[in-house]
C-alpha cells in the first residue's frame, strides 16, 4: 500500500486496536452474538454481516433489529458479553506475523492497546494468546470512553508520560483513525480487518497497510535502507 514515510525511531508510544488489527476474533464474536440472539428467538447472522454491524457498535445493531426495545437490547447484550467472555478463545487467532511485529516494537518503544471491547474481555483474550506482556497498558471501551472519543488515547499518553504527537495509533476502523487525529497523533490504517477497506481509506491516515505482516515488512525495509545509507 502507498504511504508516507514514517520514522519509527521518533515514536514514544505505539498503540494498537485489538479486534481486526492484532487478532481475528470474528468467529468467536459472531458465535456469541448468535447465541444471545437465539435466546430471544432472533435468527442467526453470518460472520460477514456481523463484522459490518458491530464495527459500528453492537448495541446500535441490536437496537435496529429489536425496534429500539431497550430492555431487550440490554438482555441480548448481557448474554452476548457473558458467552463471549467464556468462549473468546475457541476460534480466535493472531493475524500472521503479529508476534514478529510485537517482538520488534517491544525492543524499541512502549506499546499499549486501546479497544472498544470491555477491559475484562481484552485481558482474557490477550492473556490467552500470550501477548499481554508486550503492553504497558490495556485500555478497554468501558474505562474512559469508546473510540472515536480520544479520551482513552489521552489516558495512555498521560500514564506513560508521552506527548500525543509522538505516538501512533494502528487500527482497522475509521474510529481508530478519528480518535488519533483528534489529538494530533499519527495513525495507520489496516485494510484487512473487520471494516471494509474503502471506509478506512476514505477516513485518511498517515499510512495504510493490509495487515500486520505487510506493516512489519515495511518497517524492516525502511530500517534496512537506513542502515545501508
Amino acid at each position: 500500500m502507498k504511504s508516507k514515510s514514517l520514522d519509527w525511531t521518533q515514536l514514544d508510544v505505539v498503540i494498537f486496536d485489538l479486534d481486526g488489527t492484532l487478532i481475528d476474533s470474528r468467529h468467536d464474536l459472531c458465535d456469541a452474538l448468535n447465541h444471545a440472539m437465539a435466546l430471544e428467538g432472533l435468527p442467526a447472522i453470518t460472520v460477514e454481516h456481523m463484522v459490518k454491524q458491530i464495527s459500528r457498535g453492537t448495541k446500535d445493531y441490536l437496537r435496529s433489529i429489536t425496534g429500539g426495545d431497550t430492555a431487550r437490547v440490554e438482555s441480548i447484550f448481557k448474554n452476548y458479553a457473558r458467552h463471549y467472555r467464556q468462549n473468546s478463545l475457541v476460534k480466535t487467532t493472531l493475524y500472521p506475523r503479529t508476534l514478529e511485529l510485537l517482538n520488534h516494537f517491544h525492543k524499541k518503544v512502549p506499546m499499549a492497546v486501546m479497544s472498544n471491547k470491555h477491559q475484562t474481555s481484552c485481558e482474557i483474550v490477550m492473556k490467552g494468546l500470550s501477548i499481554d506482556h508486550y503492553f504497558e497498558m490495556i485500555v478497554g471501551g468501558d474505562v474512559v470512553g469508546k473510540k472515536p472519543d480520544p479520551a482513552p488515547l489521552l489516558l495512555i499518553c498521560e500514564k506513560l508520560g508521552v506527548e500525543a504527537s509522538k505516538g501512533v495509533m494502528i487500527g482497522d476502523s475509521p474510529f481508530d483513525l478519528q480518535a488519533a487525529k483528534a489529538i494530533g497523533m499519527k495513525c495507520i490504517g489496516l485494510l484487512g480487518g473487520f471494516v471494509p477497506a474503502q471506509e478506512v481509506l476514505q477516513e485518511g491516515a498517515h499510512a495504510f497497510f493490509l495487515d500486520p505482516d505487510e506493516l512489519f515488512q515495511s518497517i524492516l525495509a525502511t530500517e534496512n535502507v537506513s542502515t545501508s545509507s
